[in-house]
């Protein structure tokens, strides 16, 4: 029993020297807890008060990188948009050149071409064959055979292929063209002028065979 008495006795002991350990610690250490307390209220000041001054910035770098972002996408679009426009050109101009194309292989150019190939032969075949012309002046029934390849020219002039060394005779009075198989007179802007038949030669007519041409007063027949 007197152990047991001084177990108690001892713990009881303890008991109030922590229960006075502890109000000495609680009245010897306010001011302390107050520092404390205060530093804590102060920190957290000094993060709220550096949150607001490193927003803006934040925000100003933000709004950088937005402006950045949609001018690239701005940028892209537009590169976009002519690669686009190219394609739409070279469409419409492969269209275009296919669209050309098909009339001028439907056009009968070559139906032309045999045409005017087919009239310049002709022509060619007329210029090899000879014409041969007889002219014969009425007044002395003299007769000259020619063979025309171009033109013959008829006057007064001695240079003349058939001359007539008449006054009222200009010196190049008309002149005999050869047009394929046919034989044109013409007028050279004579003096006392040209008949045909006994009419005006006023422009390059045909003549017939036996046509009857007057340089003046001067008859000359036309055969050939």
């Amino acid at each position: 029993m007197n152990i047991l008495n001084d177990i108690l006795l001892i713990a009881g002991a303890l008991f109030v020297i922590a229960m006075v350990l502890i109000c000495l610690g609680l009245f010897m250490n306010p001011k302390k807890k107050q520092t404390d307390e205060l530093d804590e209220i102060l920190y957290y000041k000094n993060m709220e008060s550096s949150r607001h001054l490193n927003t803006p910035e934040l925000e100003e770098n933000d709004v950088e990188d937005v402006e950045d972002a949609e001018e690239d996408n701005d940028s892209d679009i537009e590169s976009e948009d002519a690669v686009d426009e190219e394609d739409d050109i070279n469409d419409n101009e492969e269209s275009k050149s296919e669209k050309g194309s098909e009339p001028k292989a439907s056009k009968p150019i070559e139906k032309s071409d045999n045409k005017s190939s087919n009239t310049d032969k002709n022509k060619a075949d007329n210029s090899k064959g000879e014409i041969k012309v007889s002219v014969t002046i009425i007044e002395n029934n003299k007769t000259k055979t020619l063979t025309i390849e171009d033109e013959i020219l008829v006057g007064r002039n001695p240079q003349c292929d058939v001359v007539v060394n008449k006054p009222m005779v200009s010196s190049v009075h008309c002149i005999l063209i050869r047009d394929g198989k046919k034989i044109m007179a013409e007028d050279n802007n004579s003096t006392n002028g040209t008949l045909l038949n006994g009419k005006p030669l006023k422009h390059q007519v045909e003549i017939k065979n036996n046509d009857v041409l007057t340089l003046g007063d001067r008859p000359i027949r036309i055969n050939f």
